[in-house]
């Protein structure tokens, strides 16, 4: 299984400010393995996080593991999601925490993402 490169971003305040050297974190929402192997796990609750660059984009190669791929631990679905949070440079919360799905694809675009309901 492969993993997703996470590009784009432009990330602003509520005031249309960039989040300049800012940061994302990502939380995954429930422990799941990579395959049906069940040989890997991806832990829960471990906050990634990502520096912005100098336009609020996310800068270099940065990987997830896309969400259609994770088997829940406990139900062997792929029913998980990651929340998504973004920080000024100072550390102050701007944006989120939001839910997000990663497809599987070479390349996901966060420029536009639009959070989800996980109910």
């Amino acid at each position: 299984m492969a993993v997703t490169i996470v590009i784009g971003g432009a990330f602003q305040d509520s005031e249309g400010n960039v989040l300049s050297d800012g940061t994302l974190a990502w939380v995954l929402n429930r422990d799941a393995y990579t395959d049906s192997s069940l040989a890997t796990l991806v832990c829960a609750g471990q906050r990634i996080e990502w520096p912005l660059d100098v336009n609020g984009n996310i800068p270099g190669t940065q990987t997830l593991w896309p969400n259609d791929q994770l088997l829940d631990v406990w139900s062997l679905t792929t029913d998980t999601f990651y929340t998504l949070s973004a920080y000024t440079a100072d550390g102050q919360l701007a944006w989120g925490p939001n839910v997000i799905y990663v497809p599987t694809a070479e390349y996901f675009n966060i420029t536009s993402i639009a959070p989800i309901n996980p109910a």
